[in-house]
């Protein structure tokens, strides 16, 4: 079985599913293989992972940008604007149920990459600066 939209879902319905826009998910790097069929992202607190969109745990920008090389180290963890995850998610099945997920293509995955790069880069553009030569 192929996954695909649901014919009454319009364009996505990610209402039900919704996040803040500074919310993030985690994709694991570490747990999705090349011939996986879905990408695996963490659960939430810090413990475990799915593929499923309604067990995936929500991480906000500050606890990412704090701990940047835990959540968002660029190889086995990528911190992925939850609303650009979401709106990549497709209906699809597997022996858990029918559930909105996102593929595992190298297409996706470059997008995924992406996305958490341009994330990235908007934290450290928002970061604050610290001067040097304090205490002098």
């Amino acid at each position: 079985m192929t996954a695909e939209r649901h014919p009454d879902a319009g364009e996505l319905n990610v209402k039900e599913i919704a996040a803040p826009a500074r919310d993030y998910l985690i994709m694991s790097g570490k747990h999705t293989r090349k011939g996986d069929r879905w990408i695996t992202f963490w659960r939430a607190g810090d413990c475990g992972y799915a593929h499923r969109m309604d067990w995936c745990g929500r991480y906000g920008e500050a606890q990412v940008a704090g701990h940047a090389s835990y959540y968002d180290n660029r190889c086995s963890t990528f911190a992925i604007p939850a609303g650009f995850v979401l709106a990549r998610a497709i209906e699809g099945w597997d022996e858990s149920g029918t559930a909105w997920r996102v593929p595992n293509t190298q297409n996706m995955w470059r997008k995924m990459v992406r996305a958490a790069a341009e994330a990235r880069r908007r934290r450290a553009a928002l970061a604050p600066t610290h001067s040097g030569g304090e205490g002098m």
